[in-house]
This record gives C-alpha cells, sequence and structure tokens, in this order.
C-alpha cells in the first residue's frame, strides 16, 4: 500500500505562511511506520508543494503520486481548504481520504462534510495507521459521521513512549526556512486547565528519552534554534540534571520551551540560561485569581510574575 501524507500551511502571504507550517505530525507518522519498511510505502507532500501550491496542482500532485490511501492533518486554520482539495483528490481517483489531526472533534466541520473522507480520527495517528494497514477490526472504535466512519482513540490505547518515533532526530523532518527545528520531547501534560485541550484526549504523560534531545543538538548542524515541545518542562523527570548536561553538550543552539515560572528561582534561571534557553513561553494567562480558579489553572501568580523576573 502506498500512503502520502499532507498538511497545508497557515493562510497567511507574510512570513507566516512559510513558517508556520510545521509538518510534525506528517513525519511523525512517516517516521513510525517506515521503522517496518515492508508493510507500506509512505511518502509526504513536499513543503515546496504544499507552501506555494495552488489547490488544484496540490491535488494534481497528489493524484500523480497514486496513493491508494491520502491522510491530511486538519488544524483550525486549514481544515476548509482541506475539504476542498480532498475533494479534488477523490474526484482524481484516489481511493481511500482519511482526515486527521486536532481538529477532529465535535463542532468542527469536517464531522458534517458528507462524502468527502473515508475515515475522520480522533487520536494517534501511529494507533490509527497501525491498525487500519494490519487489517485491525476498527469498528469498535468506530461511528458514523456523515457518511464517513469516525473512529476515536481510546484513553488506554495510547501508543507507548518507546514507541514513539522523533522525526527530527531521524531526519524525517527539516529545519524550517529561518534555521528553526521542533522536537517533541513529552506528549500529554500534567495540568487539567479548563480552556486547554492538550490533555483532554489523554490523561497520561509519556516522556522520551532525555538523550533524543542531545542527540539532535550533536548531529543535526543545520538549525538556529530548536522548540522543545513540551507543556510543562518543567516537570519532566530530568528537568535538573537535563539542564546540566545541556550546559555542557550544547553546541550553542538557542533553545525555546513552555514552562510555568512559578517556583523558578535565581539558580533555576541560571541553569536555564547556562544550558541554551534564550526564550519561554510561560502562559500566564491571567492575574485575576478567580478567572484561573473557574479555569483549574493552579499556581499563584506573585509567584509566576517573581519567575518571570528572575529569568528576565
Amino acid at each position: 500500500m502506498k500512503l502520502l501524507l499532507a498538511q497545508l500551511p497557515l493562510i497567511d502571504h507574510a512570513r507566516g505562511y512559510l513558517y508556520g507550517n510545521v509538518e510534525y505530525g506528517p513525519a511523525a507518522i512517516a517516521a513510525y511506520l517506515r521503522r517496518d519498511p515492508g508493510a507500506t510505502e509512505v511518502v509526504l507532500l513536499p513543503q515546496a508543494v504544499s507552501c506555494f501550491g495552488s489547490d488544484s496542482l496540490i491535488a494534481r500532485y497528489i493524484a500523480a503520486e497514486r496513493p491508494e490511501a491520502v491522510g491530511f492533518t486538519c488544524f483550525l486554520w486549514n481544515v476548509e481548504r482541506t475539504l476542498s482539495i480532498a475533494r479534488k483528490v477523490r474526484d482524481a481517483g484516489v481511493t481511500t481520504v482519511i482526515l486527521g489531526g486536532p481538529e477532529i472533534e465535535e463542532g468542527s466541520v469536517a464531522l458534517g462534510d458528507h462524502g468527502t473522507a473515508d475515515y475522520l480520527v480522533s487520536g494517534e495517528g501511529e494507533w490509527f495507521f497501525t491498525g487500519l494497514l494490519s487489517g485491525r477490526d476498527m469498528s469498535p472504535y468506530a461511528g458514523d459521521a456523515g457518511g464517513a466512519r469516525l473512529v476515536r482513540q481510546p484513553a488506554d490505547r495510547l501508543i507507548p513512549a518507546g514507541s514513539i518515533a522523533e522525526p527530527f532526530s531521524r531526519r524525517m523532518l527539516d529545519t524550517g526556512l529561518d534555521g528553526t527545528a521542533y522536537l517533541e520531547l513529552v506528549r500529554g501534560c500534567p495540568h487539567r486547565c479548563s480552556y486547554c485541550f492538550y490533555s483532554k484526549r489523554a490523561r497520561t504523560v509519556r516522556e522520551l528519552p532525555f538523550e533524543v534531545l542531545l542527540c539532535a543538538l550533536e548531529t543535526r548542524r543545520d538549525m538556529r534554534e530548536l522548540y522543545v515541545m513540551a507543556p510543562a518542562f518543567e516537570r519532566s523527570r530530568a528537568f535538573r540534571e537535563g539542564l546540566s548536561t545541556l550546559a555542557r553538550r550544547n553546541p550553542g543552539v538557542a533553545l525555546h520551551t513552555e514552562m510555568r515560572a512559578g517556583g523558578i528561582d535565581a539558580a533555576t534561571a541560571a541553569m536555564l540560561h547556562r544550558a541554551g534557553f534564550r526564550s519561554l513561553e510561560v502562559g500566564l494567562q491571567t492575574l485575576n485569581r478567580r478567572a484561573l480558579e473557574i479555569a483549574g489553572r493552579r499556581g499563584d501568580p506573585e509567584d509566576e510574575l517573581a519567575g518571570m523576573l528572575r529569568l528576565r
């Protein structure tokens, strides 16, 4: 079977149009499936085509590849265009159209779009494609949604951390045009803020070995900045030990991640800087304590501000 994976960019004709489309999902699925090369052929839509191609050109390119199945990663900003291109792909003779990604949830236009997709996937692509390609019966997880099969990954069917194939360190994902690279170190979040979708699907946190990050830093010389994807980096098991190791082994790459600033003392702030972190997302949503309480976001705004000042 030949599978083509695609992700369309932000609808933005400024620099964000080029820099904003990080095709991490398709690359992670491809890296995962390519560990068993005899099972299927997996190809990715080239970034030049996804970023610069018109709808008709993208559809023609996909059809010319003659895949038996095509999978699109859907976000809020690309789902309507994805549906339009998916219809063209189906008209061109591609037999199986699959839509996945964060946007495949209740309320999405994809769930009411009749006749475009064969499968709508709510969950991890690695789990779904493993089942599909192995011939596993997916009916226990599937229901009808506008003529498509809506497949939901159960919370107890998450792929193990040891099975996650990180695509950047495996050279399945390139740096962006600005030299920025992305590496997912953690899936899931220990916090349960009501406005955030990160932990709605998975109640567990899975961490990749810290060595994956070190390997990427030491073997990929084509990056200026590395975005470490971990929604609560300070809660990582190897946080302090990892910072000490990064201070010794980071070859000079600027690092970026997400973490809470509460509890960051002067010594920890200095460790983060020595490790190579030059920017952080601390996500203080509001200083209104009542709003934080309603949203389920724990912590003290004053502690967060104090930590930010130390980081600054």
